[in-house]
């Protein structure tokens, strides 16, 4: 029987042991932040784009505000959680 390298490589990538910091690149732009991608329906965007737009506002800012809202609703902040996060300087 051949020896399959595609195979070997993804038998030795399985067991290989991973951090989670090994998972995602480092950010050299934008240290102590993370990438996320989101889908939203084409009239989803469109709305919130007319909306960032009237309001002098990034969408960013706009899904920030959100976010806030979600996490208040389960007894957190955004600032509360970057607070608490260990200094990367340590």
């Amino acid at each position: 029987m051949k020896s399959n390298p595609l195979a070997a490589a993804l038998s030795a990538h399985e067991q290989a042991p991973r951090s989670p910091e090994a998972a995602v690149p480092a950010n050299k732009t934008r240290p102590g932040k993370r990438q996320l991608s989101v889908y939203l329906p084409i009239p989803v965007h469109e709305h919130l784009r007319r909306l960032a737009f009237e309001s002098r506002r990034s969408i960013h800012s706009i899904l920030m505000e959100g976010l806030d809202k979600v996490l208040a609703e389960h007894g957190t902040s955004t600032a509360r959680l970057v607070a608490e996060q260990p200094s990367e300087r340590s």
